[in-house]
């Protein structure tokens, strides 16, 4: 198994990268990655995809099914992963450890979340105004600050501030 996916003589490792697979069929998927080819479209929305098992899951979103339940709480989800994610609510479970202060969160998406209390990072800029903060969520409640100031044009964008004159 593991073995041959690093032996150097595996005919199923890309020429263009260096990855290896155990099955010449993900090495052909894998290289889609490289031409950008998305062969399976969604007819509603358009999105394209590189692979058919991303297809049906995308296909998922239009048809709101939830075919993954939990046997604890009875909770629908759209998707494995985060059935998955959600069971660790109810163990208890953090195996995504914090590299600074070693708390352990549920989800990859937490720690990392979390770990801009560490790094000071404020990675989401208010259009307006141009504070920045941790959160999305936090930036989406400070949007509505703005919601009482006149709107201007600046730039021929709709911009509120008190810098340019009124329309």
């Amino acid at each position: 198994g593991h073995i041959i996916i690093h032996d150097p003589n595996n005919p199923n490792t890309c020429e263009l990268c260096g990855k290896a697979y155990r099955q010449s069929s993900s090495l052909r998927t894998h290289m889609l990655s490289h031409t950008g080819e998305r062969p399976f479209q969604c007819d509603i929305c358009g999105k394209s995809m590189t692979q058919k098992s991303g297809y049906k899951k995308h296909m998922l979103v239009h048809t709101g099914e939830k075919p993954h339940t939990c046997d604890v709480c009875g909770r629908e989800f759209r998707y494995s992963s985060n059935l998955i994610a959600h069971k660790r609510c109810h163990s208890g479970e953090r195996p995504y450890e914090c590299p600074h202060c070693k708390r352990g969160f549920p989800t990859t998406e937490q720690m990392k979340r979390h770990s801009l209390v560490h790094s000071g990072e404020r990675p989401f800029q208010c259009e307006i105004c141009n504070k920045r903060f941790k959160r999305r969520s936090s930036l989406m409640s400070h949007r509505h600050t703005h919601d009482s100031e006149p709107e201007l044009i600046v730039d021929h964008k709709v911009c509120k501030s008190n810098v340019v004159e009124l329309y």
